[in-house]
């Protein structure tokens, strides 16, 4: 969303600005109203309601880990608005505090470096394509209030293994999860739960037990393998018993170095889950297979 702007008066860390020409949205949608407007030294912009509230309108922060704030002017932050974040390229990690009730359609679509959001534990719904093309995230968990996942929530976010909800889940489209990648992903539900029912229908694995993404595996030297701990209760340690065959690294990444057989461990809350590495020299017919 953009602003065209003028400062009016400087209060804190806040500049109150009117805005004085047309709101355009990220759509291109034109309005022909005119608000006040916030913005703090993190580049979120707000808007305020007439209850004193506050919702972020626009980032144009420098991204990274990102951390939106409860409250400001002493009034709290409870929205999203549409389109926030669409297609920034630098959000690596969004934090959204409790306060926020409402996320709007698109809020995150295209955001292509994002790999995780920590949700509020408030919205009733994922709208409509909020996540879409995030390509980096990997697993996220819905609050227990959302009973629904809307449009294209979360198409196209290929690396997504993991996705976390609760028995409250009423609704699933059947775009939600549209160019997933359909063999890594998996729901984690409640037995005979809508979202359990939901995966099976449209052949999404759905577990509510903590295990790896694979028990073994076939791979070639110098060939690269993700490897997945699903519904994962704590941190995880990974690591290698012959780190000279096959290594890993601290998100589950295997690199496969020589001929060999090796146990790849993933440590979480005391329990250890592991996977059998086969590794085999580079051959012209091991490379056909690959391709």
């Amino acid at each position: 969303m953009k602003f065209i702007i003028y400062i009016k008066e400087r209060t804190g860390l806040f500049l109150m600005l009117m805005v004085i020409g047309v709101i355009l949205s990220y759509s291109g949608t034109e309005h022909a109203s005119a608000q006040n407007v916030y913005v703090d030294d993190q580049g979120f912009y707000y808007t305020e309601n007439t209850d004193g509230t506050f919702n972020v309108a626009a980032y144009q922060g420098e991204g990274g880990s990102v951390t939106i704030p409860e409250r400001i002017n002493d009034g709290q932050v409870v929205s999203i608005l549409d389109g926030v974040f669409y297609k920034n390229s630098t959000i690596t990690n969004v934090y959204i505090p409790d306060t926020i009730t409402t996320i709007g359609i698109d809020a995150f679509g295209y955001c292509t470096k994002l790999k995780s959001v920590r949700l509020p534990q408030n919205p009733p719904a994922i709208p409509m394509e909020c996540f879409v093309y995030c390509s980096s995230l990997t697993k996220i968990t819905l609050p227990s209030s959302c009973s629904q996942i809307g449009y294209n929530a979360f198409s196209a976010c290929k690396n997504l293994y993991q996705v976390n909800v609760t028995k409250n889940v009423k609704s699933i489209t059947s775009s939600s999860f549209t160019d997933c990648n359909k063999k890594r992903l998996t729901i984690v539900a409640p037995k005979n739960s809508y979202a359990a029912k939901y995966a099976k229908k449209y052949s999404i694995t759905t577990s509510k037990a903590t295990k790896l993404s694979n028990k073994s595996k076939s791979m070639i030297a110098k060939e690269k393998f993700q490897l997945y701990l699903y519904n994962p209760s704590k941190s995880i340690k990974w690591k290698s018993n012959h780190s000279s065959i096959a290594s890993v690294n601290s998100s589950g990444k295997i690199t496969a170095k020589k001929n060999g057989k090796v146990t790849i461990t993933a440590i979480c809350n005391g329990k250890s889950y592991d996977c059998k590495i086969t590794v085999k020299a580079k051959t012209n017919s091991s490379t056909l297979r690959v391709i």
